[in-house]
């Protein structure tokens, strides 16, 4: 089944060019690859550490070199060193474009990182590497596989491929990006949020549970999800209206 997955990408540079010009391969190869990307950006490592700590970042495009306040030598290497300690990024993919390449055999085989390339980089070749490390698995992922046990049969759904989830009056069904539908008898919504507990999964309606990954934009009383074919709006309930707001501030793009 083919998916639609969205990566968090964090872009750390001080030069707003340079900045912009990484965005913009980054968007273009995950177009190719069918992929929604959140860009976050920082102009040095310690807004950068601020990100990865208040965020899942799953991948990482940074400089060695900048003025920073926290990390007064080589800060960008500082911050992956960090980083590499920490369970929850010790296998992020971390790509260097810095003009500092003299570190280029550390980066690589302490940092365990992905690419390493030159200040004046060609835009081909980040593309290719960037093709690459979205692929890769991240902490993020380990949430996002899971089974639906129901009587004796066990029901396997990911959760990147779910739009929404909606209740019937004896079975739950899961919409799924693709169009397809899985229905599960004899389940409650009630059962599916405990069992799940995704921070990605947002009630919208008594009956229906969304997948924020996939939200385009909301209006009163509307909440617009893009499926594989088709953008669908879904009904917002009144007492959930708060709620769905409060997500969608929070689902800020730049940092």
């Amino acid at each position: 089944m083919e998916m639609c997955l969205e990566k968090n990408v964090l872009i750390a540079e001080s030069d707003s060019l340079q900045r912009k010009r990484i965005t913009k391969i980054v968007c273009e190869a995950a177009l190719k690859l069918n992929i929604k990307v959140k860009i976050y950006r920082a102009v040095n490592a310690t807004r950068a550490a601020k990100v990865l700590e208040q965020n899942d970042i799953d991948m990482l495009i940074l400089n060695t070199v900048y003025q920073d306040t926290r990390y007064k030598e080589l800060p960008g290497i500082r911050l992956v060193e960090e980083l590499r300690t920490l369970e929850k990024y010790v296998l992020l993919p971390v790509i260097f474009v810095t003009p500092n390449l003299e570190q280029r055999d550390y980066i690589f085989k302490e940092l365990d990182c992905i690419g390493c390339q030159p200040y004046a980089f060609e835009d081909e070749t980040l593309e290719k590497i960037l093709l690459r490390g979205l692929h890769y698995k991240t902490c993020r992922d380990a949430e996002k596989e899971f089974y639906i046990k129901s009587k004796t049969k066990l029901y396997p759904v990911c959760m990147n491929d779910i739009l929404y989830i909606e209740s019937g009056k004896r079975e739950v069904k899961f919409c799924m990006w693709d169009g397809t539908i899985v229905e599960v008898a004899y389940l409650t919504l009630a059962e599916v949020k405990e069992k799940l507990k995704s921070r990605y999964l947002l009630q919208c309606e008594r009956s229906i549970i969304v997948n924020t990954t996939y939200i385009t934009a909301i209006e009163e009383k509307t909440i617009f999800l893009a499926g594989q074919k088709q953008t669908i709006g879904l009904n917002i309930g009144t007492r959930y209206r708060n709620a769905v707001k409060m997500v969608m501030m929070q689902k800020e793009i730049l940092v």
